[in-house]
C-alpha cells in the first residue's frame, strides 16, 4: 500500500475536528492524535534495494537471490507502540511544548517499534532488524497556528512534515526469501515507503 500523505492529513483534520466539535480531555486528545500517526503507519513498507542471498554449495560463496530487488514487505505490528506514543504526546500538551519536540521523538522512538516486515505469500520474504526515521521538525507548525491559521492549514503542515520524516526513514537487518532458497540471513538496508 505505501504511506499516504494524504490519508495523515485526513485522519489529522478528522481528529482535531472531532475534538473541537465534541470537547476532549488531554489524554482523549493524545490519544486521537496518537491513532491518527498508528493507522497511517499501518501501510508503512520497506522497499528492498539489494539481493538476499542464496545459501552457497560449500566451498563457492553465497549467491545473490535477484528475485527481492525492488519489492516491497509491509510492516507486521505497528501498534506495539501506541500507548508510549499516546504518553508522550499527553506529556507534550502538560509541558505545553511549544516546539513540539517531546511528540517529535515520540514518533520517532515509536518509529523504532517496527521490527518485522514480511509480504503476504504462503511463505513470506521477510526483513527483520531496525526501523528509524529522524524526528519530524514539528516547531514549524507553532507559528501557523499563532497566526491564525485554519485546522487545515496547521493539520496540512503537520501531516506533511510527519510524512517527510517517515519516507527519510530506513530499515537495517536481516532479510530472508525461504521461497526461493533464500534462507542465509542476508544484510539488507531498506528504504521506508
Amino acid at each position: 500500500m505505501a504511506l499516504k500523505l494524504n490519508n495523515l492529513k485526513k485522519l489529522l483534520i478528522d481528529n482535531y475536528n472531532t475534538i473541537r466539535e465534541n470537547g476532549a480531555t488531554e489524554k482523549e486528545s493524545a490519544d486521537g492524535m496518537a491513532n491518527a500517526i498508528v493507522e497511517y503507519s499501518k501501510d508503512a513498507e520497506a522497499l528492498i534495494p539489494t539481493p538476499f542471498l542464496l545459501p552457497p554449495v560449500l566451498p563457492a560463496p553465497p549467491v545473490p537471490d535477484l528475485s527481492v530487488v525492488g519489492t516491497k514487505v509491509k510492516v507486521v505490528g505497528h501498534e506495539a507502540g501506541k500507548a508510549a506514543l499516546s504518553s508522550a504526546i499527553q506529556s507534550s500538551y502538560k509541558a505545553m511544548d511549544p516546539s513540539f519536540s517531546i511528540i517529535a521523538g515520540a514518533i520517532a522512538a515509536y518509529v523504532a517499534t517496527f521490527v518485522s516486515y514480511k509480504d503476504n505469500l504462503p511463505v513470506p520474504k521477510t526483513i527483520t532488524g531496525t526501523t528509524l526515521i529522524p524526528p519530524p521538525a514539528l516547531v514549524s507548525i507553532t507559528p501557523i497556528g499563532m497566526a491564525g491559521g485554519s485546522v487545515e492549514d496547521v493539520m496540512s503542515t503537520t501531516a506533511k512534515i510527519i510524512h517527510a520524516s517517515f519516507m527519510a526513514g530506513t530499515v537495517t537487518g536481516t532479510g530472508l526469501n525461504p521461497s526461493a532458497g533464500a534462507t542465509f540471513p542476508a544484510p539488507v538496508v531498506a528504504k521506508l515507503v
